[in-house]
C-alpha cells in the first residue's frame, strides 16, 4: 500500500492550508495543529477529499483563543506558490491584476493590505526570501476599514503599505520556484505587538527574455535564394517553452522548443518561403509572465536587384549640366535594372552623403 493521502485539511485565513491523512473509523479522527496567534475570533474551513479527488468543505465560524495579543491578518496578498497564477505578483506587463505597481522602479512595488482590531495601531511589514532573516520592508499605521478592503469580522482598521518594495523569489535558472517570498505584518497596541500569519507569495516582477542566438541576426536579414530555404534556428530564453511561427504569403507554420539546454532554446530547422517571412516567438515563465522576441522580426529570402550606372559617364561638372543658370547641376541619369516590367520598383539616387536626391518609379 502507498503513502496515505493527505485529505483532510484546515486552513486559517488566507495562509496555505494543514493537510494530513484522514484515517479511518477504527484509527481515530484526523488532529491538525494549527497556530493560534491573536485574540480576533476567526473562522476555519475544513475540506475532506476521497481518492477519487471529490471533496466536501464546511466552515467553522468563530473559534476564539484565549489570547491578549492584537489581531492582525494579511488580505492582499494571499498565499500564492502553485499554478494559480492570480496569486502570483508578476511584471508590470503582466495581464494579472497581481502585479508590479511601478515598472521604472527596480524590484516589485505592490500595495500589501493587512486588517487588524488596532485602532491607529503602528503596523510594521517584514519580508524576505523564505528561510532568509526577514527585514523591515515599510511602515503605516491603522486607520478605519471601508467595505472595499475586505476586512474579516472582528478586525474592522486596516493598513496599507502603499508600492511597497518586495523581495522577489528565489528562482532556478529557467524561472522554476525554489524558495517564495514570506510576508508578514506586525501590529503593535498598549505595549503587546501581534504579527499576522505568514503568506508565502510567488514574487517575479521581470519578464523572461527572448533573442536572437543563431542565426544573428535574424530579424531583417536577406537570404539570398530564388527558392524557399531552411535554417537551423536557435533562441536565447530565460523560459520555455518557447513557441514560434513563420507566416509567409498567408500560410504560417509553427514550432515549439520544450527545452533550453544552457538558455538554448533549439527550434530546429525553420522553413522560409520566398519573399517576406514574419518571425514570432513567444514564450511563458512559471511564475506566469509572457515574454516574446522584438517585433517586428522579418526574414526575407530572394535577390537583391542588380542596379547599373549608364550615364553621364563623365564627372558631373559645367560641360555637361543642362542648366547653367540654375544653381546646381541639371540633367538626365540614367540607370539599367534587371526588373523590367515588374510594378511597384522605385529606384533613388543617393548623394555622397546617403541622401535621397531623386526617385523615380516604375
Amino acid at each position: 500500500m502507498g503513502a496515505a493521502q493527505n485529505n483532510f485539511c484546515v486552513g486559517l485565513g488566507t495562509a496555505t492550508p494543514v493537510c494530513v491523512p484522514a484515517t479511518g473509523k477504527n484509527s481515530g479522527a484526523p488532529c491538525v495543529t494549527l497556530t493560534c496567534q491573536d485574540r480576533v475570533p476567526f473562522d476555519l474551513d475544513v475540506t475532506l477529499g476521497d481518492l477519487a479527488g471529490n471533496g466536501s468543505q464546511t466552515t467553522v465560524q468563530g473559534v476564539s483563543c484565549t489570547s491578549t495579543l492584537p489581531g492582525i491578518a494579511i488580505i492582499n496578498p494571499v498565499d500564492g506558490t502553485g499554478s494559480d497564477v492570480a496569486t502570483h505578483i508578476l511584471a508590470a506587463t503582466a495581464t494579472s491584476a497581481r502585479k508590479d505597481e511601478d515598472a521604472a522602479k527596480a524590484g516589485a512595488q505592490f500595495t500589501v493590505v493587512a486588517c487588524t482590531d488596532v485602532q491607529n495601531g503602528s503596523m510594521t511589514l517584514l519580508g524576505a526570501v523564505k528561510g532568509q532573516t526577514a527585514q523591515t520592508i515599510a511602515i503605516t499605521t491603522s486607520v478605519a476599514a471601508v467595505a472595499g478592503d475586505n476586512c474579516p469580522t472582528g478586525k474592522s482598521y486596516v493598513g496599507k503599505f502603499a508600492a511597497a518594495t518586495l523581495p522577489e523569489s528565489a528562482e532556478a535558472a529557467l524561472g522554476a520556484l525554489v524558495n517564495p517570498t514570506e510576508l508578514t505584518v506586525t501590529v503593535s497596541d498598549q505595549g503587546t505587538t501581534g504579527t499576522s500569519p505568514a503568506v508565502d507569495v510567488w514574487v517575479d516582477s521581470v519578464s523572461p527574455s527572448l533573442n536572437q542566438l543563431t542565426p544573428n541576426p535574424l530579424c531583417g536579414s536577406l537570404i539570398q535564394s530564388t527558392v524557399p530555404v531552411t535554417k537551423a534556428v536557435t533562441l536565447l530564453t530565460s523560459a520555455v517553452p518557447v513557441q514560434a511561427s513563420v507566416t509567409n504569403s498567408g500560410t504560417t507554420t509553427n514550432y515549439t522548443a520544450a527545452t533550453a539546454d544552457i538558455g538554448h532554446a533549439d527550434l530546429g530547422q525553420v522553413a522560409f518561403g520566398l519573399g517576406a517571412n514574419t518571425f514570432v516567438a513567444t514564450t511563458v515563465d512559471p511564475a506566469g509572465n509572457p515574454g516574446a522576441l522584438a517585433s517586428p522580426c522579418t526574414v526575407t529570402v530572394g535577390n537583391p536587384p542588380n542596379v547599373t550606372w549608364s550615364s553621364p559617364l563623365a564627372k558631373l561638372n559645367i560641360s555637361n549640366d543642362t542648366d547653367g543658370v540654375t544653381a546646381g547641376w541639371q540633367g538626365t541619369l540614367s540607370v539599367q535594372t534587371d526588373l523590367a516590367g515588374v510594378a511597384g520598383v522605385t529606384v533613388s539616387v543617393l548623394d555622397c552623403r546617403g541622401e535621397p536626391r531623386h526617385s523615380r518609379g516604375g
